[in-house]
């Protein structure tokens, strides 16, 4: 070895290399001493800020984990400007100089007038500054809560409601089991609903890593896709800084009987779990880790949840243009519930036959990559692997795996106030469970979408967007075969060759006016395109005894939704806060709904009931203040909606002529009012926290006015008592939670959260009572 490395270094080819490196070391340190060093700090903190964008005279630059960026071949009085997620925009002029060092900070934008979002256009805004509405929920909302899944956070935003795990933003959406949702759910910018049934599980997002939620209220298929008809949430997660930190909570909750429904046997209910997290950066490495556990029995009885999770992400920042990243989220799953109660007198109790069990494993792996090139031009790419296996007891398992992948571009035109926003999406899902006719299914959807957002004058903003979607299903040619019992004959359903295509466009369209320093107005139009999921196409079981069928000629649902709006914002002294009002319509044609067909043999079936409106009005209010030891803070809103179907007649049918669509809708509703089924025409929400010192204390309401119209046959047939228990409870309800709690030192909380402190026994949908009233011991912990 060593006379081989003595002749290797005397070479002359090893000779010249070496020679070359030292030169281009020599280059190097040069090069660095000529340029100027940038480095972006946190005004208040003096923190370092990874990731900034900076542009100086016309090139672009990133700051790297330390915040620094070398400006090369920059000197004399040059402008800089910085932008930076939660951050005000800074833009300056600097003297630069050879080998100078110079050292900028950014002030963080108020939580109140100035929060910060990516979801209405896949880059980084105010939300004031916004064409649509978007409502940020913040970490601290969810914590003081003691909301410990995603649903039962967003149960505090305004004109969101979760009906039974589905989400549903204004009215958009009423209740289909387990199929269906008009609402995209993402994580941190890409899609997370269940590639069979395009549904949520709530339980698999890490909201102990969650940044915060946001939520934009109507149609945002022309960025999204299918899927985004009634809008979008986006939980975003943490991301480590240059100063470690470690979080930590952990609760038990314990539940009250109500009167007349006395549980019997075993321990009462209880629920209780733990978090735990820890975020930081070795070297050019950035690192989240998470875990979360959950172990509920639950106040209906026979059934329970079980969770455990793990999740993070590792980046690393490559240079200061190029950064990698994966992502990942490993949850472990056992869960029952009944689908509705046993009877008036048995409320807590599942009635026979509608129990079902669930042992579910889930993960998905997210890699990422971003790049800024010398142009100022950032190129994302974005990826995720998303397997789920849900092992249900009645022949209900399903298993599927999404495999997701974008290109993004985003560049900026300072001279021409123009942001340009494009990308291309490949979506394919695999898809097989004896709940689909015990068959495998693949679906396929590519997309390319533009969006284009420009300045006018320093008031006016225009956005504009355009996606063109394709979707394709691969599914068995025949499928859902019977065998007549009396001539013996199968009669199978079938598709041409196995293949089902459609494609189409949607556009978008929206406006932001700056009235003042801090008022808004807002006016938007998007169109919105959902095409059917496997489950409601496919499905095939019974549930209850009562069978539920498959459509296959089921068609794809489309609309639009219109908004105006306007943001007042107030910054009188301590206080600071805003007042949001909008009024909005929104169109579907094609509606897809769950209907009652028959009783023996089709029962439920996914239908088109045709083209529905809905229209309504909504207000926010929104403020802290601050003064001394003491501070106030809340969030109030009201939504107000009128769901209606273009066609519904009540009148009974003629015996010469077939049932019209506008018959069907009246014949299938428990109204006699042209309502759609499964909305709340009037919600009303508050959260108010009153602080001095290290006390606080706080409450928050929800009120739901009476659900006009559900399943005619639920009342009438299905659901035991339910029709005198909807009469005995047809008023408004109006539920109220407590709280209050205590820091002994920085960082560490003890609270207790009382919720539904009246203990009313109430239902929000029909079937499936809610949670008695509960206390909840919280410790948190950061540091």
């Amino acid at each position: 070895m060593g006379e081989y490395t003595e002749s290797l270094s005397s070479s002359p080819i090893f000779g010249h290399m070496r020679s070359g490196l030292l030169v281009l070391a020599c280059l190097f340190l040069y090069i660095v001493a000529q340029a100027q060093l940038l480095v972006v700090q946190d005004a208040h903190t003096g923190q370092a800020l990874v990731g900034a964008h900076i542009t100086a005279g016309n090139l672009h630059y990133i700051s790297d984990i330390d915040g620094k960026a070398v400006l090369e071949g920059l000197t004399g009085n040059t402008r800089v400007e910085l932008s930076y997620l939660g951050y005000d925009d800074l833009e300056t002029y600097l003297d630069l100089a050879e080998g100078q060092r110079y050292v900028l900070q950014m002030i963080p934008v108020d939580q109140v007038l100035g929060e910060t979002v990516i979801t209405g256009s896949k880059y980084e805004v105010k939300a004031a500054e916004s064409s649509v509405t978007i409502e940020v929920l913040g970490t601290e909302l969810i914590a003081r809560n003691n909301s410990t899944s995603a649903d039962k956070a967003l149960q505090r935003v305004p004109g969101v409601e979760i009906l039974d795990g589905q989400p549903n933003i204004r009215g958009g959406s009423g209740f289909s089991y387990g199929a269906g949702s008009r609402v995209l759910v993402l994580l941190d910018d890409v899609p997370i609903l269940q590639a069979d049934a395009g549904f949520p599980q709530w339980n698999d997002l890490p909201l102990e890593l969650a940044h915060q939620i946001e939520v934009l209220k109507g149609a945002a298929s022309s960025l999204y896709g299918s899927s985004a008809m009634n809008g979008v949430i986006n939980l975003r997660t943490k991301y480590a800084t240059d100063k470690p930190e470690t979080g930590f909570f952990t609760y038990g909750t314990l539940f009250s009987p109500i009167d007349g429904q006395q549980w019997t046997g075993g321990p009462p209910p209880f629920e209780g779990g733990f978090s735990l997290y820890h975020k930081a950066r070795i070297g050019q490495t950035q690192w989240v880790l998470g875990t979360f556990a959950k172990d509920l029995d639950s106040y209906n009885k026979g059934t329970h949840e079980n969770y455990h999770r793990l999740s993070g992400s590792l980046k690393q920042q490559v240079t200061n243009k190029l950064s990698l990243g994966l992502a990942f989220n490993v949850n472990r799953a056992s869960s029952s519930e009944f689908f509705f109660w046993k009877g008036t007198d048995s409320l807590f109790v599942g009635a026979p036959g509608t129990y079902s069990a669930v042992e579910a494993r889930r993960y998905n792996l997210d890699p990422n990559l971003q790049y800024l090139d010398r142009y100022g031009n950032r190129h994302r790419l974005l990826g995720r692997l998303h397997h789920v296996d849900n092992r249900a007891n009645g022949g209900r398992s399903n298993k599927s795996t999404l495999g997701y992948g974008e290109y993004q571009l985003h560049r900026l035109f300072d001279k021409q106030r123009l942001a340009v926003t494009t990308g291309v999406v490949h979506m394919r899902n695999q898809i097989s469970a004896p709940l689909y006719g015990d068959t495998s299914f693949a679906t396929v959807n590519l997309a390319v979408y533009l969006q284009v957002d420009k300045k006018i004058g320093n008031r006016m903003a225009l956005v504009g967007g355009l996606r063109y979607e394709m979707n394709r299903l691969h599914t068995p040619e025949l499928f859902n075969c019977k065998t007549d019992p009396i001539t013996g004959q199968t009669v199978c359903d079938s598709i041409p060759n196995g293949l089902r295509q459609e494609a189409r466009p949607v556009l978008r369209v929206g406006t932001n006016y700056r009235l003042s320093r801090t008022t808004f107005l807002r006016a938007s139009w998007g169109q919105g395109y959902r095409y059917p999921t496997v489950a409601e196409q496919f499905i095939k079981t019974t549930f209850g005894g009562i069978p539920i069928s498959p459509n296959p000629d089921l068609r794809s649902e489309s609309g639009w939704t219109a908004e105006l709006g306007l943001r007042q914002g107030t910054a009188l002294g301590p206080y600071k806060g805003y007042l949001d009002v909008s009024v909005f319509e929104s169109r579907y044609f094609n509606m897809i709904e769950f209907n009652f067909i028959d009783l023996f043999q089709t029962g439920f079936q996914s239908v088109n009931v045709g083209n529905t409106r809905i229209s309504g009005l909504e207000y926010v209010l929104a403020g802290r203040l601050t003064t001394g030891h003491w501070h106030l803070e809340h969030l109030i809103g009201h939504t107000l909606v009128n769901p209606r179907f273009e066609q519904f007649d009540t009148s009974a049918q003629a015996y010469t002529s077939p049932t019209t669509e506008g018959q069907l809708n009246a014949y299938h509703s428990s109204s006699k009012r042209n309502v759609l089924k499964y909305r709340f025409r009037n919600t009303f929400k508050y959260d108010v926290e009153l602080g001095y010192r290290r006390w606080s204390i706080g409450s928050s309401a929800n009120r739901y006015s009476a659900m006009e119209a559900i399943d005619a046959v639920f009342e009438g047939f299905i659901v035991p008592g339910l029709r005198q228990y909807r009469q005995d409870h047809a008023a408004a309800v109006y539920i109220v939670n407590t709280r209050i709690s205590y820091e002994p030192k920085d960082g560490f909380m003890l609270s207790v959260v009382a919720n539904n402190v009246g203990n009313k026994a109430y239902s929000l949908r029909p079937g499936l009572m809610e949670a008695p009233r509960n206390i909840a011991f919280r410790l948190n912990a950061r540091f």
